[in-house]
């Protein structure tokens, strides 16, 4: 991955917007959807949950 994250409220990566990196929402989020597309579908069950916990795991010893 290019360092990318799925913040919500905040980006600590690249900016997506025309506004300062780390430039905090101050609005209220009521809602987030994420729909995973059919690549997710085409890895074998057993390797996707290898990698869902693996990207949990890391996502855990990064916001320490």
């Amino acid at each position: 991955m290019s360092g990318e994250t799925f913040d919500i409220g905040i980006d600590t990566g690249a900016p997506v917007g025309p506004y300062p990196p780390e430039f905090p929402f101050t609005g209220t989020i009521q809602r987030v959807d994420i729909e995973v597309g059919s690549l997710l579908e085409a890895i074998p069950p057993e390797k996707r949950d290898q990698l869902l916990g693996d990207g949990l795991a890391h996502a855990a010893m990064a916001s320490q």
